[in-house]
């Protein structure tokens, strides 16, 4: 069995959920982050998926399964 893909999206606007809602519907690949400078905006967006959400692309890049 292969690992998933896991995926951060930077930013939590319009094209951001847009590409959160298609790597849900994509087989093999987790969003696991979403990162934007207004936390609030990534808050909603991450937790729509069960994602972490983050305030810039550092902690992103930083995320490790727990």
């Amino acid at each position: 069995m292969s690992e998933s893909l896991r995926v951060g999206v930077v930013g939590a606007g319009l094209i951001a959920g847009c590409h959160v809602r298609a790597y849900t519907k994509t087989e093999g690949v987790d969003v696991v982050a979403v990162a934007d400078t207004r936390l609030a905006k990534a808050e909603r967006l991450a937790a729509s998926v069960g994602a972490k959400a983050c305030s810039g692309l550092d902690e992103v890049l930083a995320w490790k399964p727990t």
